[in-house]
């Protein structure tokens, strides 16, 4: 019985209350970490992204003063840098360009809407794989449309004897993002 005898428990409405404020604090804080989590997982996506962009456009940039002209350059036994104008899409494909600048356009349009389309999806990611892997993409995609921009063509350059294809760092860059979404979608594949 509470103090005044009218069966009222006043601690039990002190400890209701005292639960509800601890509720209340628990939901803030849980929204400044929800927060806190978006803004270190987008952090991630920014760092690749940045990180791709320099790395590639500074390789093309190293790789066009070395091999104007067309040179080639062995770098190890199974590794060359060859120059090649790539007027396709990754690894070349779709290179036959016969609309001109035209299809260069198309082509980088295209890769602006895909990076629009990660941009929405980076949003609602949860992981830091997710997010570096995302920011990978756009940067590769933002790396090869720089060079379309510039030069109508990308820039690629990385030949492994044992490899069909040549092509550049931002290619590698967009490969290892899908590698990375990958992985991250097999180990949270029980998620909602």
């Amino acid at each position: 019985m509470g103090k005044y005898g009218s069966g009222h428990d006043d601690n039990n409405d002190d400890g209701n209350e005292r639960d509800d404020r601890d509720a209340v604090a628990r939901d803030r804080f849980k929204h400044l970490e929800d927060a806190w989590d978006k803004s270190v997982l987008y952090g991630f996506a920014i760092a690749a992204g940045i990180l791709a962009v320099v790395a590639d456009q500074a390789s093309k940039w190293w790789i066009l003063e070395k091999l104007s002209g067309g040179r080639s350059m062995e770098v190890m036994p199974f590794l060359r840098f060859d120059l090649v104008w790539n007027k396709g899409i990754t690894f070349g494909m779709l290179g036959h360009d016969h609309h001109g600048s035209m299809q260069s356009r198309i082509l980088s349009a295209l890769s602006f809407a895909i990076m629009f389309a990660l941009v929405q999806w980076l949003m609602r990611v949860k992981h830091p794989f997710a997010a570096t892997g995302i920011g990978l993409v756009i940067g590769g995609a933002l790396g090869n449309v720089i060079d379309r921009a510039q030069h109508e063509a990308v820039v690629d350059f990385i030949h492994f004897s044992f490899y069909p294809w040549v092509f550049n760092v931002a290619d590698s860059a967009i490969m290892i993002g899908v590698a990375l979404l990958l992985i991250d979608s097999f180990l949270n594949r029980h998620e909602e």
